[in-house]
């Protein structure tokens, strides 16, 4: 805010400047910096204090405040294929009517519109995402803010079947869990009989003895090995 003196500035103290009819501010200088104002609409005026008076108030002067403010400190915490989000919320929450809703990206991709400050994120395959939330307001979004996690669950193959491999044998096969499984692991009656590449659904397991066998196989990330599947006899 600026403004000129009085014309007849005799027994002139300071001045008072009022904020939407409330006086904010007082001060002997002919301008004022008023800072970290709220979204909203603002009236201005001066009033110009001698020591007999006040003076009657100056024009009144608006200001509309519109900031887009983002909110801040996105975290992203994976667990097994599940990432939990959290946010603070944005500056003057609860005193920014034109607020309407967070937006939360993963991928560039909108998968959520929230008031909250958390979000579960679940049932997502191996990898790596990239979140991004921004906060939508009636005259705009805001510019988002960013985190990426890596997202890694060791799932188990599924739908192992059986089937009878004459003269004396079994085969089985099984679905694979997801992409980024290296191998699987095919264990009879508990003992591992054989290691398969990542590429490799079925198996023959041959020359049996007479008797009841139970099989399950596991799929291999690295050095990591999945729960055991489902069991066949």
């Amino acid at each position: 805010l600026s403004w000129d003196p009085p014309a007849d500035t005799g027994y002139f103290t300071q001045y008072l400047v009022y904020q939407n009819d409330i006086q904010i501010e007082q001060t002997t200088l002919t301008a004022l910096n008023i800072e970290n104002l709220p979204n909203g609409n603002y009236q201005f005026h001066i009033i110009a204090s001698y020591s007999f008076d006040d003076s009657d108030p100056s024009n009144i002067v608006s200001a509309i405040i519109a900031v887009p403010y983002s909110p801040t400190n996105l975290n992203a915490v994976a667990t097994q294929n599940t990432v939990d989000l959290s946010w603070q919320a944005i500056p003057y929450f609860g005193q920014t009517p034109e607020f309407q809703t967070y937006k939360l990206y993963r991928d560039d991709e909108l998968i959520a519109t929230t008031d909250g400050l958390t979000f579960s994120d679940t049932d997502l395959p191996n990898g790596t995402y990239l979140y991004e939330i921004s906060a939508q307001y009636s005259f705009g979004e805001s510019e988002p803010i960013s985190t990426s996690v890596e997202v890694f669950t060791a799932l188990p193959p599924t739908n192992l079947s059986l089937a009878y491999y004459p003269p004396n044998g079994a085969t089985l096969g099984w679905s694979r869990p997801q992409i980024g499984e290296t191998g699987f692991r095919l264990y009879r009656n508990d003992i591992m009989i054989a290691e398969l590449p990542g590429d490799v659904q079925i198996y023959n397991d041959s020359d049996l003895p007479n008797g009841n066998h139970s099989y399950h196989v596991s799929a291999m990330y690295g050095d990591i090995e999945s729960p055991l599947s489902n069991t066949v006899i």
